[in-house]
């Protein structure tokens, strides 16, 4: 199958990235232009896995491919800021007109993921004669199925049935041999390929890898997630995929210590900078703090030796709302500036000559206001912010001042025609986000700015007539204000525009409980068995590290557990939303949502559990209301079946675009 983009002509296009022993840590260092005899030596097998391994940098913490998972579904939206800056990933919003074949973020994954495949295709097909140590020649094998596994499962959850035989034969090595027919697997059988795929890998790779590279426990994790995904594929689902998920997540879960993973005790360790590779994470895309090896490029901040932007992480900005424009109170002292009686209050906000408390920072991120967080996440997933420590470790609520305020005139919230003098240090608490409305008396109280939730956040949007991919938006999003995500925080960029150079976290042994869990639930294994595994996590987001286990985590476990209790005695549907609801409060905007949402498929009752949820708990997928069946799969690239000949070309394309 040769597409539009050349993706196998391996000689011109792929950049060589050798390993480099550091540490044990998997290092990815720019050598050479690929060339397909590079395929016959140790060295270039090597070369070939990693540069697969690189690749993955395409598809996770960076800008155009993020939305695509995050969006549309019941945890995040978007907001006035994105509507204009990229039409392209808005449209993952809402489900609008602009989500169609012609729509540039779909074109990362097809015009991408086939090209790695290939590489996979060809480890597979010429390692065995490079010259290999029998170990070297078993990881290299064992790698190669993970990740072709991987890339197919992505390319099958977002496209539907994609092309097996990429021009060579089915799951062949396409060494430039190019090709304009192309023609569409079923879901079935990109299923059964990958299943195959990873049961190979589970063999072949070791039970304790390098950091950052896959081993046994990530393959029988994603075993466990694709047969979950499959059984919620209408067309390909077989009778014992959910037994088959929950006995292979079973598995990984009863043999920790032969993988030599395990939860980590504090969930607000989890997620923590420098824990990248803790015992808990089973798989990350690398990135590397040495600027000279990320791949080129010109850093966000403007300058040199920063990361190719298709590669660069930044997860870290696009949660981020406008911290930095704000003043300590929106106006500052009463004016009649026109002299005709009224006063006239500056939007202090927007106004450049107002000193503002928190000016932008390594620490506060760079701020891109994409991921707005839904009422429904803040207020009911997180409901129990007392017991549940996973909001206060997921979400910032507070700054401090960095740009000292000294005796600033402002007008007073109980009365805005008199004033007060109010005066914020560097260190002190600038500004807050609270869950609960505040007296004017009290907001006077404090010298910081107090948001509460009717200062945040509560615009919606619709498209202005059918089809036009032009948006109306309603409500209050001047503030621009909302709790941001803290999972991808990272200080030790060089400044604080630079895109983040931490390893994403791809997968955690969590999930790995939370596929149990619903496997469980929905095998017929009992409510016994699937509280076993929900109660594990919640125990572990009860402890926090403020507070010694004995002084205070029993009560907090106990009230968790009369809301578990509660949830396990609901019907079937109900403990299914209670287990995906835990999902969210456990893995929120962690990239993985819309498919989660998706491959589980639909409810007992009836319905589609991505389209219900994501229209009851998501203000603008329920107000814009174009949310559809057709919407469980994304468009085919317009470009791609322009170039195609073949009787299949008027009917490639996924239905209803």
């Amino acid at each position: 199958m040769k597409l539009i983009y050349k993706f196998y002509k391996l000689a011109i296009s792929l950049l060589l990235l050798s390993i480099i022993a550091c540490d044990g840590y998997l290092s990815e260092n720019p050598r050479s232009i690929m060339k397909p005899e590079y395929f016959k030596s140790p060295e270039g097998i090597k070369a070939a896995v990693i540069s697969v391994y690189s690749g993955l940098r395409t598809q996770f913490c960076r800008q155009g491919t993020m939305p695509m998972t995050v969006y549309g579904t019941d945890e995040f939206r978007s907001t006035a800021f994105v509507r204009s800056a990229n039409a392209s990933i808005d449209a993952f919003d809402a489900y609008g007109n602009n989500l169609n074949p012609d729509n540039t973020s779909v074109l990362i994954p097809w015009s991408l993921c086939f090209n790695y495949i290939n590489i996979c295709n060809g480890v597979i097909e010429l390692a065995p004669n490079a010259n290999m140590t029998d170990e070297d020649l078993s990881t290299a094998l064992g790698e190669a199925r993970f990740l072709r596994a991987f890339y197919y499962f992505f390319m099958v959850e977002t496209f539907g049935g994609v092309p097996l035989d990429l021009g060579a034969g089915e799951l062949g090595y396409n060494n430039y041999n190019p090709t304009t027919i192309s023609v569409r697997n079923s879901t079935a059988e990109v299923f059964a390929a990958i299943i195959n795929d990873l049961k190979e890998a589970e063999n072949l790779l070791p039970d304790k890898p390098a950091a950052g590279r896959v081993g046994k426990a990530a393959t029988k994790h994603f075993l466990a997630k694709t047969y979950l995904a499959r059984a919620g594929d209408a067309a390909a689902k077989q009778a014992t995929d959910y037994e088959s998920a929950y006995l292979k997540a079973k598995e990984l879960i009863d043999n920790q210590g032969t993988y030599a993973v395990r939860l980590l005790d504090d969930y607000g360790d989890v997620n923590k900078q420098g824990n990248e590779h803790s015992s808990e994470v089973l798989f990350t895309v690398e990135h590397t703090t040495d600027l000279t090896y990320n791949e080129g490029g010109v850093g966000i901040g403007g300058t040199t030796a920063g990361e190719n932007e298709s590669k660069e992480n930044r997860a870290i900005f696009l949660f981020t709302p406008m911290y930095e424009n704000r003043a300590l109170r929106p106006i500052l002292d009463k004016e009649d500036e026109d002299g005709d009686g009224n006063y006239d209050y500056l939007n202090e906000d927007s106004n450049p000559n107002t000193t503002k408390p928190v000016a932008r920072s390594v620490e506060y991120q760079r701020p891109w206001g994409t991921f707005v967080p839904t009422d429904w996440l803040l207020y009911e997933a997180f409901a129990d912010k007392e017991n549940d420590s996973r909001f206060h470790h997921s979400f910032r609520t507070a700054w401090l001042c960095n740009t000292p305020v000294i005796n600033q005139k402002v007008a007073k919230y109980t009365n805005v025609l008199d004033s007060m003098y109010i005066t914020v240090n560097v260190g002190d608490t600038a500004l807050y986000a609270s869950f609960e409305e505040v007296t004017p008396a009290y907001r006077d109280s404090k010298a910081y700015r107090i948001f509460t939730p009717s200062d945040w956040v509560y615009e919606t949007k619709q498209e202005t007539s059918i089809n036009s991919g032009i948006w109306n938006f309603t409500g209050n999003y001047a503030s621009g204000w909302w709790p941001p995500l803290i999972k991808y925080d990272d200080v030790t960029r060089p400044n604080a525009n630079y895109s983040s150079l931490r390893p994403y976290i791809v997968t955690k042994l969590s999930e790995t409980y939370l596929i149990a869990a619903q496997a469980a639930l929905r095998s017929g294994k009992g409510v016994a068995e699937v509280r076993k595994y929900l109660k594990d996590i919640r125990d572990r987001a009860a402890y926090n590290s403020k507070v010694a286990k004995e002084s205070g985590i029993s009560a907090a476990i106990a009230a968790m557990d009369v809301v578990l209790d509660a949830a396990m005695a609901g019907s079937k549907d109900e403990i299914l939303d209670f287990i995906l609801d835990e999902q969210s409060r456990e893995l929120c905007g962690e990239q993985w949502r819309w498919i989660d949402l998706k491959i589980a498929g639909k409810y007992d009752k009836g319905g589609c559990i991505l389209i219900e949820r994501s229209k009851k708990y998501n203000e603008n997928v329920r107000n814009n209301n174009k949310i559809s069946e057709k919407h469980l799969v994304r468009p085919i690239p317009a470009r791609q079946i322009e170039m195609m000949t073949g009787d299949n070309k008027s009917t490639y394309q996924n239905p209803g675009y």
